[in-house]
């Protein structure tokens, strides 16, 4: 397959991943920002158990130096995003609470989905097939 589509293609996944994480936290009260940080440590750990080093360095490392640390980042603000559902404050505002968390969001994806590109091109054209 030609890596520069794999890599849009993965880079849109992920993307796509973060923004549903977000979106679905307030509802989930954060369990997809736990969600999103949990299974790919451990879908890494179960393929790393399964296959030998080279291997398992080859295909980990392109996804370790960039997309994990930015899913964990990502996964991280949407937990915060479900901690402001369920924070009580007398004076109200659970609305602005939200949308503040959102926002916080969608900041960072500013400087999380340039990591994400750069990652998915390294997936794309460094991990074996």
């Amino acid at each position: 397959p030609d890596p520069a589509g794999l890599a849009l293609t993965i880079f849109l996944h992920n993307l796509l991943a973060i923004i549903l994480a977000g979106l679905f936290a307030g509802v989930t009260l954060g369990l997809t920002g736990y969600l999103l940080t949990a299974l790919p440590g451990a879908l890494v750990g179960y393929a790393a158990a399964l296959s030998s080093w080279g291997l398992a360095l080859s295909g980990i490392l392109p996804n370790g130096l960039l997309e994990i640390p930015v899913a964990a980042i990502a996964g991280g603000l949407a937990i915060h995003i479900g901690a402001t559902v369920i924070h009580m404050d007398p004076d109200g505002g659970w609305i602005r609470r939200l949308i503040a968390a959102e926002a916080e969001l969608v900041k960072a994806l500013l400087w999380l989905a340039p990591l994400l590109a750069v990652a998915a091109v390294l997936e794309a054209y460094l991990t074996p097939r």
